[in-house]
């Protein structure tokens, strides 16, 4: 009885510290994310349209690359494909994880192309993708993310986490790259 006691305890212990680097923002998970990722890019969503795949509704954003950490080039256009949105009347969702907005500005980390038979999945859901918050008359050196998870957005504007510099640099630093 004592030795199954210890061996859930020790079980316990260890899934405990997996979940917690997967689940908690802090810095080692978006190094961990980054390291996956394909691409780390700040865009701006150009469109977005809503289509079923199979008996999900899905949402394609085409975007065009501002600046580039790794993996794609300025000017390009890139896709982003996420779960949910609205086709025919019908409306899908998951929490935590926001279609891109025509116009917005964000920053993201992105996988393969492919993702439910259209463009490339945000890596880590919420965790990979972040809002560009800037006035049109800032530069983007200045220009500061906040995470798109409600949880984790931050009271304000001032403890926002990263600039878009910052985030390009520390996605780089994370794949081993200058």
């Amino acid at each position: 009885m004592r030795v199954s006691l210890s061996l859930t305890a020790l079980f316990i212990a260890a899934t405990a510290g997996a979940t917690t680097l997967d689940l908690h923002p802090s810095r080692a998970n978006f190094d961990v994310l980054a390291a996956r990722s394909d691409v780390a890019a700040h865009v701006r969503v150009l469109d977005s349209a809503s289509r079923y795949e199979g008996h999900r509704i899905v949402t394609d954003a085409r975007c065009e690359v501002l600046s580039s950490g790794f993996g794609a080039n300025v000017g390009e256009n890139v896709t982003i494909t996420t779960l949910g949105g609205v086709k025919d009347n019908i409306g899908q969702r998951v929490f935590g994880l926001d279609a891109p907005a025509p116009d917005e500005e964000l920053t993201v980390l992105l996988g393969k192309e492919g993702y439910m038979g259209g463009g490339r999945m945000v890596i880590g859901f919420s965790l990979g993708m972040y809002r560009v918050l800037r006035d049109p008359w800032e530069p983007i050196e200045s220009a500061v993310v906040m995470g798109v998870e409600p949880v984790y957005r931050g009271p304000l504007r001032e403890s926002a986490p990263l600039t878009v510099v910052a985030f390009l640099a520390r996605a780089r630093a994370a794949k081993g790259m200058p």
